[in-house]
């Protein structure tokens, strides 16, 4: 089962478990990650702290890019790395 059936199940089910996993990067917050609107309620207490709006929004827009494109880059590695065997045939 680990050989065989395994591979082509992690081949089939991977580009809908990277959407998953963008959609909860975006609406909650996992363990290690801090979700949007966790982002910007502490980027809206900054801003309104010391005035300085822009800054902090173009910093959690930032941080927030950097978090969905390390995770789609991710998803595509490991999406090319189980394709591997179909071009292979």
């Amino acid at each position: 089962m680990r050989l065989i059936i395994l591979p082509q199940l992690v081949r089939i089910a991977l580009p809908g478990l990277g959407n998953l996993w963008m959609a909860l990067l975006k609406d909650t917050a996992l363990v290690s990650v801090i979700g949007l609107p966790d982002i910007l309620r502490q980027t809206g207490v900054a801003a309104r702290v010391t005035k300085h709006a822009f800054e902090f929004f173009s910093l959690a827009c930032l941080l927030f890019l950097i978090l969905a494109m390390a995770s789609s880059l991710v998803f595509s590695a490991l999406e090319r790395w189980t394709k591997r065997s179909e071009v292979a045939r």
